[in-house]
């Protein structure tokens, strides 16, 4: 659990640097992952401008020098939106925990007595959820409507047609719509997945939930003043997951 302080201040292949910051690797990940440090593109880290999707993709691909056999950096850029969501979360906490060590700061407000302070987590505590089946990548299950639908994880080029929509009222149904392959063996449309109940659409959740790896983002706080427990959404690609000045001076 995340501590607070005063406002004062199997033989899978396995990424060398994370071994050495002791972090476990997804299953999923394809080949040997060489994170050099400190190449971080600031500029477009602090841009408002950039959405995070892209700023998750540049850096990855930016940090990126060999995925198996493959060293172009233009083939890499490829690889970085090909990846699952998972490994690219994974991927940003290890590139940060390389180049700037475990500790991180961030700013959190107590959501039933608005205490606001700054708290500290140790990111190398954080929970890394393996791919059940890495050799899976296409997932068949019945809802329980009785329809059948087939799916796959969520990657990153998934990512840009879901952010378009993220400030209408499609983007959860598109988030859906990305990883399915199939509805009822007929190509899925987003009309058919907004068709589609709630307890067939929070039974989805919870499937892509669980066949998909990465890291547990959900931090569980506890509020210094009066003891609430609550959760809250760590979020890898907002400035100050590599500024963690920016966050001090707030």
């Amino acid at each position: 659990m995340s501590q607070p302080q005063e406002e004062v201040p199997s033989k899978d292949p396995v990424l060398e640097t994370i071994q050495q910051a002791k972090l476990d690797v997804p299953s999923s990940s394809v080949g040997v992952f060489d994170l050099p440090c400190g190449l971080l593109e600031e500029d477009m880290l602090g841009s408002k401008a950039v959405p995070s999707h892209k700023k998750i993709g540049m850096l990855i691909a930016g940090c990126l020098e060999r995925v198996g056999s493959i060293s172009d950096k233009g083939r890499l850029s490829q690889v970085a939106e090909e990846l699952t969501v998972g490994d690219r979360v994974f991927l940003m906490f290890a590139i940060r925990r390389t180049s700037l060590g475990n500790e991180y700061p961030f700013r959190g407000q107590c959501p039933k007595c608005k205490y606001r302070g700054i708290f500290n987590l140790d990111l190398s505590d954080l929970d890394v959820k393996m791919m059940a089946e890495p050799m899976l990548r296409t997932f068949e299950r019945k809802l329980p409507s009785g329809k059948v639908a087939q799916f796959r994880p969520l990657v990153g080029k998934d990512e840009e047609s879901i952010s378009k929509a993220a400030s209408s009222n499609e983007a959860m149904s598109l988030s859906i719509l990305m990883r399915l392959q199939q509805l009822e063996a007929q190509p899925p449309t987003l009309a058919a997945v907004k068709d589609l109940g709630m307890k067939d659409r929070n039974f989805l959740r919870a499937e892509f939930e669980k066949i998909e790896g990465g890291v547990d983002t959900t931090l569980e706080m506890s509020c210094p003043s009066c003891n609430h427990e609550f959760e809250e959404e760590l979020d890898v690609a907002q400035a100050g997951f590599f500024f963690p000045s920016s966050v001090r001076k707030d």
